[in-house]
């Protein structure tokens, strides 16, 4: 970034500065700014754009993953699901069984 030292020597001259004042800060400034790396417009609005089409790829990444999460989700949530209905399932016969065994035994007591 180029700094135009006279103008600046000027302006502080202008403000009240002594001319071996300003000239001493606009050296100052100038040598502070050499070989700095600062950033344009241009490098920000680049920066700008990479960024956004990052942001937008991991948005991407984030909804893929939030489907493959929810479709695991309901394949557990079958899965439970299948489980819960064949213990039911499973405990009918047994209850039906148990039943008909107090039945019997009620009417064994109640015939004798």
């Amino acid at each position: 970034m180029a700094i135009d030292t006279l103008k600046l020597a000027r302006r502080l001259r202008e403000a009240g500065f002594s001319e071996p004042q300003a000239e001493a800060v606009a050296e100052a400034v100038r040598d502070g700014s050499e070989g700095a790396d600062f950033a344009t417009k241009q490098d920000l609005a680049m920066l700008g754009t990479e960024l956004r089409a990052e942001i937008a790829t991991v948005r991407a990444e984030m909804r893929e993953m939030e489907q493959r999460v929810v479709a695991r989700i309901e394949a557990s949530n079958a899965a439970l699901m299948n489980r819960v209905v064949g213990i039911i399932l499973g405990t009918v016969p047994i209850n039906v069984v148990a039943i008909i065994g107090a039945t019997f035994a009620a009417v064994k007591l109640l015939v004798h």
